[in-house]
């Protein structure tokens, strides 16, 4: 591929997630989702002289910046619809779904040992009920980093807590130090996925699907 077409198929990757942005944007802010939009148009014709550059090219970078910037929706209050795996969810909010992701948690992933029973756990705790997701930023999946909270409970920390998973960690500190705490005690009193002898990250259990492909793993608790 030349680095006209790698340009191409970078830009395509940009415009999806600026419209993604945009949905977001005109939940929070209508009138000013609709003068970006306007100000994007207007600029589209004087930009054709930059023979160098394709056509959307500055103006979709300069929006990329100024959303990449901009605080997405917070406290996004609606019905959990899905429970993807121990740490992610779909809300329905009455007008549109949103994806969550647990913040300062990580669960075993789908088909790693102990996923499932991450994932039925949460759904045990939340699958159709109402709760309340209160985040300001998204991941680079765009789904909301937030704490999910049920009547006022931290339903992150009860998935710690409960050994459904593990407090997330960047480059090897947790990010939440109560949640750190948490996974300490259930260690100790070797619960959920701390009651077997074969326990394996799931940042170390994506690097090596990454690097080796599926891996097979036979778990005892699974």
């Amino acid at each position: 591929m030349g680095n006209k077409g790698i340009c191409l198929q970078g830009y395509a990757m940009l415009c999806a997630r600026l419209k993604r942005r945009l949905l977001q944007l005109a939940n929070v802010n209508r009138r000013l989702a609709i003068v970006i939009i306007y100000s994007f148009y207007r600029r589209r014709h004087s930009l054709q002289a930059i023979r160098h550059l394709p056509v959307y090219g500055f103006p979709l970078l300069t929006l990329g910046f100024m959303l990449q910037i901009m605080p997405v929706r917070a406290d996004v209050r609606g019905r959990v619809v899905w429970v993807l795996d121990g740490d992610t969810v779909e809300i329905y909010n009455g007008h549109q779904r949103q994806r969550v992701r647990l913040m300062g948690i990580d669960a075993p992933e789908k088909f790693q040992p102990f996923g499932q029973r991450s994932r039925r756990a949460l759904g045990a705790l939340i699958s159709g009920k109402t709760v309340t997701a209160v985040g300001k930023k998204q991941d680079y999946y765009g789904r909301l980093l937030a704490i999910i909270r049920l009547n006022g409970r931290d339903i992150n920390a009860r998935q710690v807590a409960t050994g459904m998973a593990w407090a997330y960690r960047f480059h090897n500190k947790a990010q939440n130090a109560g949640y750190a705490l948490l996974e300490q005690q259930a260690r100790r009193k070797r619960i959920g996925l701390w009651a077997g002898k074969q326990v394996i990250e799931p940042w170390r259990w994506r690097m090596l699907e990454r690097q080796f492909g599926l891996v097979q793993w036979v778990h005892s608790s699974q």
